[in-house]
């Protein structure tokens, strides 16, 4: 993808291991729980991120739509 690509010939500095291991740490202390939270109430509607703009776009308006 882009960003990575972007981020190889940038050499950015906060993409080192241990940058890595505190996002994945902060993922499944504060932003994974919430996800399981909303999926159980039923208020959680996923969308594929990786599809063309106007396809994001639409997926959003029916998700808002329910």
């Amino acid at each position: 993808s882009n960003s990575s690509e972007r981020a190889v010939l940038e050499n950015r500095a906060d993409d080192n291991p241990e940058t890595v291991q505190k996002r994945l740490a902060v993922y499944e202390e504060s932003t994974k729980p919430l996800i399981d939270y909303y999926r159980n109430s039923g208020l959680y509607e996923e969308i594929n991120g990786l599809q063309d703009v106007d396809a994001v776009f639409a997926d959003i308006i029916k998700a808002l739509e329910k």
